[in-house]
């Protein structure tokens, strides 16, 4: 009986099982401790352009810093390439982007 739970188990090893459990179990922590990450960085100006830049595929017309309702955004003015500006206001901890 012993034989066989050891030869079992040498094939759950060499199948890759517990790898691919290790994997899954892994995983999700992994991903909450990126978005732990992204949300406690801090972006500077250049970057929320550089983000909005590459969202929209547009012309950044102009990009500050502004207070709004007491919190610090920047704000950054494009020209998309259907000729709308559009306006994107991002926060400098973390990112988010609002329109």
């Amino acid at each position: 009986m012993t034989i066989e739970i050891s030869r079992w188990i040498a094939r759950i090893l060499q199948g890759g099982v517990l790898a691919a459990l290790l994997v899954v179990w892994v995983m999700p922590a992994h991903a909450a401790l990126r978005v732990a990450d992204h949300q406690r960085r801090q972006l500077t100006l250049d970057d929320a352009v550089a983000e909005v830049r590459q969202a929209t595929a547009g012309r950044v017309v102009s990009a500050d810093a502004a207070e709004i309702q007491g919190r610090a955004m920047f704000r950054i003015k494009v020209l998309t390439t259907s000729g709308q500006v559009r306006i994107f206001m991002v926060e400098p901890e973390g990112g988010k982007r609002f329109e």
